[in-house]
């Protein structure tokens, strides 16, 4: 018979080891019912991505239990984030959706409608929107007002707005809404992110001549403390001429 030498057990044991932890994993998604339908997310075009928000905008104004949502009239919606700045600069890579609303109430209220009425197209899970149009899978998000420091001029009633016409925040504008994230991230790579952005947005303008674009309020978001997070968060670039500060 032959005996099974150190070596060979020490192998043998770290397999049933790899083995079990597999099955223990398995089991605990389970256990949290993650939804078998989610598709590893999708990093689209610009002109990919707002066809999909297209779509979305207009599910949202043929749902009954949408439009039915109190103050779903008035809400303003535009487009912000990673979609919003690969309008502007297509070296952007994003897989998602961000919608700011001027309602801070009402996004949580239009995911739960689509997801109960529109189950085909929606899922709604742990916080965690999905649109499907043409067979992928989105992610949506929408930024609550609190959360901005101001909505893009151009924002428009989510209930009248043209799908094929969706405002997207300006260069100028997604400067300042950088600026103003950045640093207060929870997570470093997101406030790298911020300071990204910002930096490639930037070089659309001639040194800081973005500045007089700006409301005063939008101005006050580039002021020392920021300029301060944009550097530290992302020390290649040669920032001077593109700050104020």
């Amino acid at each position: 018979m032959a005996l099974i030498t150190p070596p060979v057990l020490v192998v043998f044991l770290a397999f049933l080891a790899a083995i079990f932890l597999r099955r223990h994993r398995a089991e605990s998604l389970d256990e949290v019912a993650i939804p078998e339908t989610y598709p590893a997310p999708h990093q689209g075009s610009f002109s990919e991505l707002i066809l999909v928000a297209s779509d979305f905008i207009r599910l949202d104004q043929t749902t009954p239990s949408v439009t039915a949502l109190p103050g779903i009239n008035n809400t303003a919606i535009a487009t912000v984030g990673g979609l919003a700045v690969l309008r502007h600069e297509p070296y952007r890579v994003t897989e998602d959706i961000d919608f700011c609303l001027s309602d801070s109430q009402i996004g949580k209220g239009i995911k739960k409608a689509l997801a109960r009425d529109r189950p085909e197209h929606c899922q709604f899970f742990a916080d965690i929107f999905k649109f499907r149009t043409t067979g992928r899978w989105v992610q949506i998000d929408f930024v609550p007002a609190e959360k901005m420091p101001f909505i893009p001029a151009h924002a428009q009633s989510i209930t009248s707005i043209d799908p094929a016409a969706i405002p997207i925040a300006s260069r100028q504008e997604l400067l300042a809404l950088k600026a103003a994230s950045c640093g207060y991230r929870g997570v470093r790579a997101l406030n790298r992110k911020d300071a990204e952005d910002f930096w490639i947005l930037s070089q659309g303008f001639l040194g800081t001549q973005y500045l007089p674009l700006l409301t005063p309020e939008q101005r006050l978001l580039i002021g020392r403390e920021a300029c301060g997070k944009l550097r530290r968060a992302l020390r290649k670039p040669t920032w001077d001429g593109k700050l104020p500060y």
